[in-house]
């Protein structure tokens, strides 16, 4: 009997150590899943502010298309009116030479 009491006495020990062991890896790992979860977050945040500012390089850029198309066509007139004003010029220098 007092074998008996001795063995439960180390088993209850050993599995208390072994209980303390998993509680402390247990706290490892928990600790680790917060610090994995604060990362995500963190990238989570700098996904959302990167989206933000795509969008607005895309209106950007939307805008400065919109702008260099009216300037090419602006261009256009103004190279059709060069072209007319240069030909009466001619015509007018031919006309009094």
């Amino acid at each position: 009997m007092l074998n008996e009491n001795t063995d439960l006495h180390h088993k209850v020990g050993n599995e208390s150590a072994k209980n303390i062991d998993v509680s402390c890896q247990i706290n490892d790992v928990t600790a680790q899943v917060r610090g994995v979860e604060d990362r995500v977050l963190c990238m989570r945040k700098e996904l959302e502010c990167c989206k933000t500012s795509n969008s607005m390089s895309m209106e950007n850029n939307t805008n400065l298309n919109t702008q260099i198309a009216s300037l090419n066509s602006h261009i256009h007139v103004v190279t059709n009116q060069n072209t007319e004003l240069t030909r009466e010029l001619d015509s007018f220098v031919a006309a009094n030479e």
